[in-house]
Order: structure tokens, then sequence, then C-alpha cells
């Protein structure tokens, strides 16, 4: 019981912590992901000029999952929202 106690007093004092640090943190995750997307595009654009077209085109499917995922995550999508009855559609689907 005193375990508990002192979780229920940790929470109290972290939750504030994490809650004045999160929209911080997102945004510092954001600029980086935006940074990983420049420099993803440079270096596809250095390997599709120096001819190294499976390189490339590995790159690209990569970077084209990515921005997929993005935005499903963004949409807040599910898979269950993506594959009902064997069909592709999102929630609306009946």
């Amino acid at each position: 019981m005193i375990e508990y106690e002192e979780a229920k007093e940790i929470h109290k004092r972290l939750f504030p912590l994490i809650e004045r640090v999160s929209p911080i943190s997102e945004e510092y995750n954001a600029a980086i992901h935006s940074l990983s997307l420049e420099r993803t595009e440079k270096e596809m654009q250095s390997l599709k000029a120096g001819g190294y077209v499976i390189r490339y085109s590995i790159l690209k499917l990569f970077s084209l999952k990515n921005r997929i995922l993005d935005d499903m995550e963004r949409q807040d999508l599910i898979q269950a929202d993506i594959f009902k009855d064997g069909f592709i559609c999102n929630s609306t689907c009946p």
C-alpha cells in the first residue's frame, strides 16, 4: 500500500512536468523530421545524378512508405480503418 501511495505522489509531480515539456518536444521532433526529409531528398538527388538507380529507387520507396505512415498518423488512421472487408477504405466505410 505504501508503494501505491508513493507512485501516486510521483505521478502528481511528474505529469505536470510532462505536460509542460510535451509541446516543446513535439516542436523539436517536427523540426528533426523536417530536416530528415530534406536530407533524404538531397541524398535521392545525389544517387540519381550519380546513376545509382537501384539505390535511388530503394530510398524513394522507403521515403514514400514513410510519407504514407506520416499521413496515416496525421489522420489518426489505424489498420482496421484501412482494411474493411478486404477493401481499402476509411472510417466512413459501412
